[in-house]
């Protein structure tokens, strides 16, 4: 992969005048998104073409150490002033203007990290039954279990530096399975709590749909405060507050955070500049994942209801016509 993205930049390099080269001397594994990794490596070796000027020297070395792989590229280029260090992870960040001018566009600098994921927990056995809400004692079904484990599976390339949860049960327990072998202590989270849906907690689905308060909540839901609950405004603050203080403490990495449909949703509304109103036409299923890119002065959302598999796209199938209709 390393060679590939040299390769790629040759040509520009040495239409350059630069003299790149490749140190690989055994191969090197690593575990991960090969597209993120690609496009990580990209990102430095353009960097490094782009403000190397002509007649020098570009090295890009790949080696393992002490059980970790370890990618370095040095060029002969401008160089970055030590004040400018701390900013070099802000997007379209440049060190002067002078030399954006000189080099154009704005690119993505090298804001490669402080990515929140939010996760859906795994299924119960009440869910899209009951309106589970804040009861406790909630755990996940055996199938959730399995979907929790499969998104362990699917987040073992991620480097997560901290994970959080709501502190209900489904939650935490799913925050479990992504932690264990990661060293992490799940670090329980109160505003990411569940929605407080007052009486209507525990309720049958199909017997709240039938009332009038559920229609007026899907056509006004910023409207609308749950009898001896929240209103929705109310959840989104606390849980954006919370996602923003996140982001302030782990200022480096991937942090992961295990929350509720309607929470995550919310949320991403909020990142995305949707109006509340608007929230439910955004769908959050079960142990997916949702991923927002913080630190910068926009928030961008890079993945919204992961789930890793498209059958939740397929169209249901009718029954086959009775013989004679």
């Amino acid at each position: 992969m390393v060679s590939d993205e040299a390769e790629r930049h040759r040509g520009p390099a040495e239409a350059g005048g630069l003299q790149l080269e490749v140190h690989a001397n055994e191969p090197t594994v690593v575990r991960g998104s090969a597209r993120d990794l690609s496009l990580m490596i990209r990102n430095l070796v353009q960097n490094a073409v782009q403000y190397t000027r002509p007649g020098g020297r570009i090295d890009v070395r790949v080696a393992a150490e002490d059980g970790e792989a370890v990618l370095t590229i040095s060029d002969s280029g401008i160089g970055i002033p030590a004040r400018e260090l701390r900013r070099i992870f802000e997007r379209f960040y440049r060190v002067d203007r002078a030399r954006s001018r000189e080099t154009g566009g704005t690119g993505l600098g090298l804001s490669i990290v402080k990515h929140v994921a939010e996760i859906r927990h795994a299924v119960t056995d009440v869910t899209g039954k009951r309106l589970s809400g804040r009861t406790p004692g909630i755990h996940l079904s055996p199938e959730g279990r399995r979907q929790a484990e499969a998104l362990a599976e699917r987040l073992s390339g991620v480097p997560i530096a901290a994970l959080y949860s709501s502190p209900l049960e489904r939650c935490a327990e799913t925050a479990g399975v992504i932690g264990e072998g990661r060293g992490l202590t799940v670090q329980l989270l109160p505003q990411l709590e569940e929605v407080a849906y007052g009486r209507w907690t525990g309720r049958p689905l199909a017997q709240l749909t039938r009332t009038s308060l559920w229609t007026k909540i899907q056509q006004s839901p910023s409207s609308v405060r749950f009898p001896e609950g929240e209103t929705l405004s109310e959840v989104q603050r606390r849980a954006v507050e919370a996602l923003d203080g996140v982001g302030a403490r782990h200022p480096r990495g991937v942090v992961a955070a295990v929350s509720h449909a309607d929470v995550i949703r919310l949320v991403l509304a909020h990142y995305a500049g949707v109006h509340l109103d608007l929230f439910q036409r955004l769908i959050v299923s079960p142990a997916s994942v949702s991923a927002v890119a913080l630190g910068d002065r926009v928030p961008r959302i890079l993945r919204m209801n992961d789930t890793g598999t498209l059958e939740d796209m397929g169209a249901r199938r009718r029954p086959p016509p009775k013989k004679g209709s």
